[in-house]
């Protein structure tokens, strides 16, 4: 890969995980905010969401499912903080990225999560699905050449007192 298609890779992403963050609601009114919950199963109950739409791919479809372990903090309000990870789907030789997300379009059509869909900042074909509180969120799309991404952001939570909301979770 030359030092330019990195840049604009690396580009690409930081705007994904950028929206992930930025989709939910704006302002105070947080009615189903997860604020009893622990940070680390608002957490566990996303990643478990990340691997359920991979799995509503055809098994043939895929080759492997890497789920990143760590994710990052981004702010819902000035007191609730939102976990964002990532889960990599390989696809199968032969199949068309564009034609899993549209797949998993059709998948969750009907279902409680509200469906978007756009040409993302480099023209591929992108599936949002944002769950009934408007903040959970997941945005799948073509990654690296034969690859799905699947980004997702949690339900807000509030974080402990005196807890430093930087660095990977």
């Amino acid at each position: 890969m030359s030092r330019t298609t990195g840049v604009t890779v690396a580009g690409a992403i930081l705007c994904v995980l950028l929206l992930v963050g930025c989709s939910g609601k704006v302002g105070t009114d947080m009615k189903n905010s997860e604020s009893g919950a622990r940070w680390s199963e608002v957490k566990e109950r996303t990643q478990t969401q990340e691997l359920d739409i991979a799995a509503s791919l055809p098994e043939a479809w895929v080759s492997e499912i890497e789920q990143v372990p760590d994710g990052f903090l981004l702010d819902c309000s000035s007191t609730e903080m939102t976990w964002n990870g990532l889960t990599k789907v390989g696809l199968s030789a032969g199949v068309d990225p564009t034609d899993a997300v549209h797949h998993l379009e059709s998948r969750f059509a009907g279902t409680a999560f509200t469906i978007g869909t756009r040409l993302n900042v480099v023209g591929q074909y992108e599936l949002q699905l944002v769950a009934q509180d408007g903040v959970e969120n997941y945005i799948i799309a073509e990654g690296e050449p034969g690859t799905l991404r699947i980004a997702s952001g949690s339900p807000c939570f509030v974080l402990p007192e005196d807890t430093y909301p930087g660095g990977t979770w």
